[in-house]
This record gives C-alpha cells, structure tokens and sequence, in this order.
C-alpha cells in the first residue's frame, strides 16, 4: 500500500527535536504529507519553507522561480530566474543563524536530482566536451554541482560561526540516479527500481 500521509500515531523526529528544545526548520521537498494537516510545520518544524502547497510533480514547477512561486510555500518573492537550490540554501543558511545561539535541527530537503533535468547554464558548461562513458549527461552533472555547491555553502556558514565541531551534518539521498541521464553501475537499477541501486 502506498501511503501518502506519516500515520498521525508516529512521533516524527522533529517533533522530538522539537519538544527536546530545539529549534526545528524545514527548508525544500516534502514527500511526508499532501494534505494540510501533514504539512512539515503540522510535524514538528517551527518554521517550514519551500514546500510544495499542492500535490504537483517537479515538472510542473521546475527547477527556476519563475514557476515554483506559485507552489512553493514562504518562496512567494522569489525573482524568476533563481535557482530554486540556491533559495532554498539562502533560507537555510538565515535560519542557521538567527538560531544559532540555541540547539538546531535545519533539514534542507533539495528537489534536485529530479526532473525535469534543469541546470544553471553556466555550470552546464563545465561539464560539456568531457571524455566520458556513461555518466554522458552535462545538463544532469551540473545539477549534481548544484548540490555539491548547497552542502559546501552550508558547511563553510558552519564553520564561520564556528559550530562545525558541535554540529551533526547528514547527507544523505532518497533514491538512486535516474536511468536515462547517468549510470549508477555497478549496482542494479535506479530510482523508481526495486533494485539496490534504489537507494
């Protein structure tokens, strides 16, 4: 069966977090609830950012402001042409530091690597003309960077307000490559398989 709602019975983590006295954000994509009463700030995050406010496929708001604004909760001023990892990033860095000074649990949740496959044009760039064998893909590359870019950010903020050696940081994937845009050899299958290459 496939559900589409965390049972009300669970205790999630934030809201242990939560009632433990940590500050809880929440800052992306949010696949626990699409109803209003499962929505991350209903589960334990005191602020929660950047969610989706209709149950709508990546394709439909895709990667830029342009589109995701009319989704995207807290991201409403966003300008069209950003990046929306890079918002999302901007958001969790600003809640980082106002709660700074108290325990914090900030959960950047990025709707990368998800279609449709959507990258800053100037990253594409690097990756085009690569020897290569089958991870052939720049436009894909460059929304891995992305990523990559996001975690660097935060962890360099983390360091300059000096809580890089008392803050846990979890990076962590909720599916394998997509099939069509990279290899995830030598593991079987990708997201949406039931194979290990999975997870």
């Amino acid at each position: 069966m496939h559900r589409h709602n965390i049972p009300k019975s669970e205790v999630f983590f934030a809201e242990a977090l939560n009632n433990g006295g940590y500050a809880t954000g929440f800052f992306g994509k949010w696949h626990c609830g699409v109803d209003k009463e499962y929505t991350p700030n209903t589960l334990g995050f005191q602020v929660a950012k950047g969610y989706r406010n209709e149950h709508v496929g990546t394709g439909t708001s895709g990667h830029w402001g342009k589109k995701f604004k009319k989704y995207g909760v807290g991201l409403k001023d966003i300008k069209g042409d950003t990046y929306i990892a890079d918002a999302l990033t901007d958001e969790c860095i600003q809640f980082i530091n106002e709660k700074k000074e108290e325990p914090f649990l900030a959960v950047l949740s990025h709707y990368l690597m998800h279609m449709p496959v959507q990258a800053k044009p100037e990253l594409v760039e690097r990756f085009k003309n690569k020897a290569t064998t089958d991870h052939d893909n720049p436009e894909y590359a460059a929304m891995l960077l992305s990523v990559d870019e996001s975690l660097g950010r935060v962890v360099a903020e983390l360091k300059r307000l000096g809580l890089d050696k008392n803050t846990l940081v979890v990076f962590t994937s909720d599916n394998g490559g997509l099939n069509n845009n990279t290899s995830n050899y030598p593991l079987l299958g990708g997201k949406s398989y039931a194979f290990e290459a999975a997870m």
